[in-house]
């Protein structure tokens, strides 16, 4: 038997709020697993972002439902 998690809408919803708070971690520490990469997107184009991790979560789901 083999579970598979998926995010939910309602946590979905939650994105803005965990993306505010790893923003609020990187602001406080410079020792973060968070990429290079991310921390830039987040710091230039949070709602780009967002929305790109909203769109592949999504996909994500659907996919793997279709299965």
């Amino acid at each position: 038997k083999k579970y598979i998690y998926l995010l939910t809408e309602k946590g979905e919803d939650l994105m803005p709020v965990l993306i505010e708070t790893i923003r609020w971690g990187m602001k406080y520490s410079e020792e973060s697993a968070i990429p290079v990469e991310i921390r830039k997107r987040l710091e230039t184009d949070l709602d780009g972002f967002t929305e790109e991790t909203r769109i592949a979560i999504r996909r994500k789901r659907e996919a793997l439902l279709r299965n």
